[in-house]
């Protein structure tokens, strides 16, 4: 009896990590990637991120106008679990790591993240932080679109948080 309860736990324990997985609520084996495009530099793309790709980050969406990036890219969005906002401020949202860090666009690019809120009266008050790869770090404005998403023009590949 006793054989028959340790594999009744263990089948239960690799059942449940492979749905805690397959959800993008955690990856017990430390690969945060969430999803990797090749963008053409001449063309541009809109990267959009549903509920297979991460249940925190769905709905994120990255519009990369035509002509802003210097070369044909691989872009990787990444789910950090390290808030990178200030002592002090709050975060409202999941902390999206997009790369390769330090490309710059041409043209600003359009960010989309989504944002949990207690109270929806402080949509109005949202910014995004952005932290540079050599640690300097910048607050942008963010417009609510209304739906549990602020949005905001970006200039480059680094890592963005609601607060």
């Amino acid at each position: 009896m006793k054989m028959r309860r340790e594999h009744s736990y263990a089948v239960l324990s690799l059942s449940l990590m492979g749905l805690v997985m397959s959800t993008g609520c955690i990856d017990l084996f430390g690969d945060d990637s969430v999803k990797t495009v090749s963008v053409n530099a001449a063309t541009g793309a809109v990267i959009a991120i549903g509920d297979t790709d991460s249940v925190l980050l769905a709905g994120t969406r990255l519009v990369i106008p035509p002509d802003s990036l210097p070369a044909d890219t691989e872009v990787t969005l990444k789910l950090s679990t390290e808030s990178i906002v200030l002592a002090g401020d709050e975060s409202v949202g999941p902390v999206a790591v997009f790369g390769p860090a330090g490309i710059q666009f041409a043209k600003g690019a359009s960010l989309t993240l989504p944002v949990t809120l207690d109270e929806p009266s402080k949509l109005g008050e949202i910014f995004l932080t952005v932290l540079e790869d050599d640690g300097s770090r910048r607050d942008l404005n963010a417009i609510s679109t209304g739906d549990g998403f602020v949005t905001a023009t970006i200039t480059g590949f680094t890592s963005f948080e609601a607060t």
